[in-house]
């Protein structure tokens, strides 16, 4: 069961204009986690992105790292955590690399809570300050683990004019003004638009 994106989804991804390796951003590990799900594609972990770590590097607001692994175990059969983002608060990632051969995202969620309420994913250009721009909606179609369409950046061209990257962070909101949503993550991936 895939979960539902109502904005910004990709089903199929175009090959972007710029080449990865033509951008200051690196990512020296790729694995291909969505393979049982008809993805071949390779992907970076995001920092912090399996939430094993003590210190997952992220800013949260009322969510927090529990135990509880997405049961799939794409990373690793010793993974224990996920991401607990309860009704109304909201997590931010590090600040990361991307280029205009990033092109999406991809990880693991459930919503065991009220299925009406959606989380949102919006991604900040880093500069000055961050300017936001809403990614996707995702609404749980059922209770249980489900990987997340691929959900595309759909950052402007323009924004890497010069020297090929931007920094980013992503931000996942727990919507519903009370109504009870349980969202958890785990496991949150970049496509770089590279194959191993």
């Amino acid at each position: 069961m895939v979960l539902v994106a109502a904005l910004a989804v990709a089903a199929a991804l175009v090959p972007p204009s710029v080449s990865a390796a033509g951008s200051k951003c690196s990512y020296p590990t790729l694995t291909t986690p969505f393979t049982a799900w008809s993805d071949t594609a390779s992907y970076t972990l995001v920092p912090g992105g399996s939430f094993e770590a003590p210190n997952a590097s992220w800013s949260l607001a009322g969510a927090r790292i529990v135990l509880g692994n997405e049961p799939f175990y794409v990373r690793g059969k010793g993974d224990k955590k996920s991401l607990s983002i309860p009704d109304l608060s909201t997590a931010t990632t590090p600040t990361m690399c991307v280029s205009a051969a990033t092109p999406s995202i991809r990880f693991f969620a459930t919503n065991d809570g009220d299925a009406a309420a959606p989380l949102t994913v919006d991604v900040g250009v880093v500069t000055k300050t961050i300017t936001w721009s809403r990614l996707a909606t995702i609404v749980a179609p059922a209770p249980g683990w489900a990987p997340s369409d691929a959900t595309l950046l759909n950052l402007p061209d323009s924004l890497f004019a010069g020297t090929g990257s931007a920094k980013v962070v992503l931000r996942f909101t727990a919507q519903g003004g009370g109504a009870g949503g349980a969202w958890r993550i785990d496991d949150l991936y970049l496509d770089p638009f590279k194959r191993v």
